[in-house]
């Protein structure tokens, strides 16, 4: 209904007119949001949109799209429930099922129609949801040692729909790889924050990308960054290339020693540091340590092997604990080189007699540089005395079987005493023997020692009891030799007749006493068939002294008052008869025996004084002729002698 009014009139009205909605131009919020909501809920109440025309009248109008979004809010928000609803008959647009979520904060929300303006909500406090969802609070480690626990474990947080971390405690949360093997404690239970933190986590595989997917019941899981996966550390090192080789001695092997060295997974691990060393059998390295390469090989410079042929053994230890096989041990077997020396196997005997065959007889190696024996055979080895002088008896070449040589009949004659034996060979180094102390052999030779060409008082023993040298070939002196003394001529006599040699080789008679007889005697010394036997010994027995006269010329029958010729002569002699040649004593004659009856005279000259123990009387003569005269011979100190009866015609 109008009113017109004007004036100085009266107000006139229309008749009544009924007005209806015009076009649907713009929206109305009939039912606004709740003013608090947790993140991931429903709205609820649910809002309603009406469509309005101009005037603000409802529009009755079915099928305008209504668009619901955040007009507002602390951001990271969203609507993940229908967010769009398509009015009604009566133009209502109502969202049941809106779900708003995002951090908490104060959040508008704006509809839109079709062609109708945004409208805009009031304000909605959004709180944190229930935990809906996972997300990583911590990364893991970016890089990781293959087997290693990574240096950096994840912690993973509850959420709810809007990211907002979810406080809630006792959530287990569980962990696993994209691939390989995952070591470690492989779930973790959230905290009174909501977080779950792991431990001990670590990655067994071969290198490259890996990530760690996180899950929970109910939740939705999430991984984690990309973790490079790289080589772990040695676990186990082995031999890869030369064992079990042979060489020369003091040479090197052919093939360097090397060792390979990989991780928990068999990955060849490279930068790892390896000491060789000498375990046994001696010589050398060089190149030690030794870091692997790229293929996690470590390889020694070289092995040259110790002197000694046989087992030679070498470790290889890797830096780093708990490595199987750590360290690993590598052998070589050592071989003689080429013979360059002679060595004593077998000395000779320690001591022998001169000229016996050794009872042990030597014999020499064929040995290398280092000593080690080599077995070459048809090698000659010639032996001679080395020192001690002499002269070697027997074979004195020799060739090796098996590189060695061994002797046989080898003797020396020579002196008692050290002597050694030279072994030599064309082009080797020679070797001595040991001393060989050579004894007396046996007994060839006796030969006279003492006690030869002396003189004694006939009936005495002479001064040096004769003694006989009884020695071997080589003229050493052999003791215990029987040697039996015997006078042959002169006689006389000996004491200890029956003699040993000593260990000077000599046998002395006791004693040798000549005979009575002045002049030559003889003493034998006989030892069974040795050359030289028997040895005569000769002494000149003198006479002792002067004991008594002895007419060595007689007187003879003659004429009275004639000169009695020859001249009679007295010797002065010792006990045994024996002239007295040093004696001057003088000698006087007289008639002892008177052949006339009595009144003879005996004329001439009477006494003379001996020369050479001999007075001589030239001029004898006796006046009386008569038969059986006899002169008496005296001198002072002496027996007197009476001659023989003589006559005087």
């Amino acid at each position: 209904q109008f009113d017109a009014t004007a004036a100085g009139f009266g107000t006139v009205s229309s008749n009544a007119v009924t007005l209806t909605p015009g076009l649907a131009t713009a929206l109305s919020i009939t039912t606004q949001p709740p003013s608090s909501s947790t993140s991931g809920a429903i709205l609820s109440p649910s809002p309603t949109v009406q469509l309005i025309d101009g005037a603000g009248n409802a529009v009755s109008q079915a099928g305008v799209a209504i668009t619901a979004a955040v007009a507002s809010g602390p951001g990271g928000s969203s609507l993940p429930g229908t967010n769009v609803v398509t009015t009604s008959s009566t133009g209502l647009a109502t969202f049941s099922n809106l779900i708003l979520t995002g951090s908490s904060g104060s959040y508008t929300l704006s509809f839109t129609g079709t062609t109708q303006p945004a409208v805009t909500s009031s304000a909605i406090v959004l709180g944190v949801g229930g935990a809906t969802k996972l997300s990583v609070l911590t990364q893991p480690s970016a890089t990781a040692a293959n087997g290693q626990v990574l240096a950096a474990q994840p912690v993973v947080q509850l959420q709810d729909a809007g990211s907002n971390p979810v406080s809630q405690a006792g959530v287990t949360v569980f962990v696993n790889v994209s691939s390989g093997t995952l070591g470690g404690s492989t779930s973790a239970i959230t905290n009174s924050s909501g977080q779950a933190t792991f431990s001990g986590l670590s990655i067994t595989g071969t290198v490259g990308a890996r990530t760690l997917v996180f899950s929970s019941s109910g939740l939705t899981g999430i991984s984690s960054n990309s973790i490079n996966l790289t080589v772990g550390p040695p676990t186990l090192i082995t031999i890869s290339s030369g064992n079990g080789q042979s060489a020369t001695v003091g040479s090197a092997v052919t093939t360097a020693p090397a060792v390979l060295l990989t991780d928990v997974s068999g990955q060849p691990v490279p930068g790892t540091s390896v000491t060789f060393a000498i375990s046994s059998g001696g010589g050398s390295v060089t190149g030690t340590p030794a870091t692997s390469n790229s293929s996690g090989v470590a390889t020694l410079g070289s092995w040259t092997l110790g002197p000694t042929a046989g087992s030679n053994s070498l470790s290889a230890t890797a830096t780093g604990s708990g490595i199987s096989g750590n360290p690993i041990t590598f052998t070589a077997t050592g071989t003689a080189g080429a013979a360059s020396q002679l060595l004593m196997v077998t000395q000779p005997s320690s001591s022998a007699q001169s000229g016996a065959t050794f009872s042990q007889q030597p014999s020499v190696q064929l040995a290398d540089l280092f000593g080690n024996t080599v077995t070459t055979t048809g090698t000659q080895i010639t032996v001679a005395i080395g020192s001690g002088g002499g002269t070697l008896n027997g074979t004195a070449t020799a060739n090796t079987s098996s590189g060695v040589a061994t002797f046989s009949g080898l003797s020396i004659t020579g002196l008692v005493g050290g002597h050694t034996l030279d072994f030599t060979a064309s082009g080797l180094t020679g070797v001595s023997s040991s001393t060989i102390t050579l004894s007396a052999g046996a007994a060839t030779t006796i030969a006279l020692s003492t006690g030869d060409g002396q003189s004694a008082t006939v009936g005495t023993a002479v001064g040096t009891a004769p003694a006989v040298l009884v020695t071997d070939a080589a003229g050493n002196p052999v003791s215990g030799v029987g040697v039996t003394f015997a006078p042959a001529s002169g006689g006389g006599s000996v004491s200890g007749g029956s003699a040993t040699t000593g260990s000077n080789g000599i046998a002395t008679v006791g004693s040798w006493t000549l005979g009575t007889t002045a002049g030559s005697n003889t003493l034998t010394a006989t030892s069974g068939s040795l050359s030289g036997s028997p040895v005569t010994f000769a002494a000149t027995g003198t006479a002792g002294s002067a004991d008594h006269l002895l007419f060595s010329v007689q007187p003879t029958d003659t004429k009275n008052n004639k000169t009695i010729t020859p001249a009679v002569e007295v010797s002065v002699v010792d006990q045994f008869g024996n002239l007295v040649t040093s004696a001057t004593d003088a000698v006087t004659l007289t008639i002892a025996v008177d052949g006339s009856g009595g009144g003879a005279t005996l004329s001439g000259t009477t006494t003379v004084n001996a020369s050479g123990g001999v007075a001589s009387f030239a001029d004898l003569q006796i006046d009386n002729s008569g038969t059986g005269y006899q002169l008496n011979a005296a001198a002072a100190g002496l027996t007197d002698a009476l001659s023989a009866l003589f006559d005087i015609t």
